[in-house]
């Protein structure tokens, strides 16, 4: 048996808003995968799954229920929290670590603003979990048994193609164009030079990793 440290990328769609009043506030909540169970025959771009062992409980939840901060990009400082995770509706089910978190009202650092704006507008759409993984089944050096999680952030690249936890507001994924659509605003916001050359980049990744 060992154990490793590891950063592993959300690979599931499933996402979902809960608007809740509260008095005269609104609060909306979110609801998705931070990472989802695989198999042999379904790995992760690293070769690796995550998979329940012998009927046990793959992931340890104490350690983060007691900080269960949402970061961006695994940047453990003050200046990277985006929102919280609710307990006790964070937990493993069925098909993976299911999640709850809630963002931040009002976020002070610009990095903090866009990082919040992009995952409610849509163009950022993925989870990722860091901490310890053990490798427990003798018969499979590549299947990660149990998850010590640590922290859980908001990323903007997955390194798996099915990495993508789909943040989108409901017009946006009601419309079969909105993949063009958000490369258009982005293309408005920022420039069609600057938004080419970084999709021309994921593409040469993607091309690399065979996806």
């Amino acid at each position: 048996m060992k154990t490793q440290e590891l950063k592993l990328l959300c690979s599931d769609t499933q996402y979902r808003f809960e608007v809740v009043k509260e008095g005269e506030t609104e609060k909306v909540y979110h609801y998705a995968y931070a990472s989802v169970f695989g198999s042999a025959q379904n790995k992760n771009t690293y070769g690796l799954y995550i998979a329940p062992h012998n009927g046990q409980r793959v992931f340890n939840l104490e350690r983060h229920k007691a900080n269960p901060v949402m970061l961006a990009d695994h940047i453990m400082q003050l200046d990277h929290i985006m929102g919280t995770f609710i307990y006790p509706d964070t937990k493993e089910d069925t098909h993976g670590l299911a999640v709850k978190f809630i963002f931040m009202d009002k976020p002070q650092t610009d990095g903090m603003k866009h990082a919040i704006e992009a995952f409610r507008s849509g163009h950022a759409r993925t989870l990722s979990i860091n901490g310890i993984a053990t490798f427990g089944d003798p018969d499979d050096e590549n299947h990660i048994t149990a998850f010590d999680v640590w922290e859980i952030s908001g990323v903007a690249v997955p390194a798996d193609n099915k990495a993508i936890d789909t943040t989108v507001p409901i017009a946006h994924a009601a419309s079969p164009n909105a993949e063009a659509d958000r490369l258009k605003a982005l293309r408005e916001k920022y420039g069609a030079a600057v938004v080419d050359e970084i999709m021309g980049k994921i593409k040469k990744l993607k091309e690399q990793n065979h996806e």
